[in-house]
């Protein structure tokens, strides 16, 4: 997504992806050891990845808050904050990412996605970190809270790697549907901008 072209097309892929949350959050499921990891926040980080902060902000918490409010309603509110905040963060990593790394050359490509996978793991440290405190809120003791805080550690490293690997499957789709789009929206802006600044003048 790109500055001021939150198109009816971004809207509706918001919508999407926060359904494609709570699925994944839900049903997608791989086994660790002895528990089991969600791959929720693996599309959380493909949201913020494509979009930006906003949907990803969006999609993180209500997918993930509507996953919580059919399976597990007990941290349904935690989660809300906890993952739209998720979002949030890796997104504005990726808006910072567009914003001030436009070179088209291979060396700004990588700095781009190097900035892209640093968010997402600042923004699952947050997501380990916050369901830390809220378990301990919960619980009443941090050592309760212990228990699923590797648990977490590993879902948000696991989504990191899978959301990279769809990141670069699906960013030729993307380019082709959704980035093309935006960009082209913002072009004409500017140039209607541009157009009406000489007409005043």
């Amino acid at each position: 997504m790109r500055k001021g072209t939150f198109s009816t097309r971004t809207i509706a892929f918001t919508a999407v992806m926060s359904a494609m949350v709570a699925v994944a959050t839900m049903v997608l499921k791989i086994q660790t050891g002895e528990s089991y990891t969600n791959l929720g926040d693996a599309v959380i980080f493909l949201t913020a990845s494509f979009f930006g902060p906003i949907p990803g902000f969006i999609a993180g918490g209500l997918g993930s808050f509507l996953a919580d409010l059919i399976t597990y309603p007990t941290t349904m509110w935690f989660t809300l904050g906890i993952k739209s905040i998720e979002g949030l963060i890796a997104g504005l990593f990726v808006y910072f990412a567009n914003k001030y790394i436009q070179g088209s050359e291979k060396k700004d490509k990588i700095i781009k996605y190097a900035i892209y996978v640093v968010g997402m793991i600042i923004a699952a440290a947050w997501m380990v970190g916050g369901y830390y405190v809220a378990k301990a809120f919960s619980y009443g003791t941090k050592e309760s809270a212990l228990v699923s805080l590797p648990k977490n550690c590993v879902q948000g490293s696991l989504s990191i790697v899978i959301a990279v690997i769809l990141y670069g499957v699906l960013y030729p789709f993307a380019q082709k549907y959704i980035i093309k789009v935006d960009k082209s929206k913002l072009e004409e802006k500017i140039e209607n901008d541009e157009n009406a600044n000489v007409k005043s003048e």
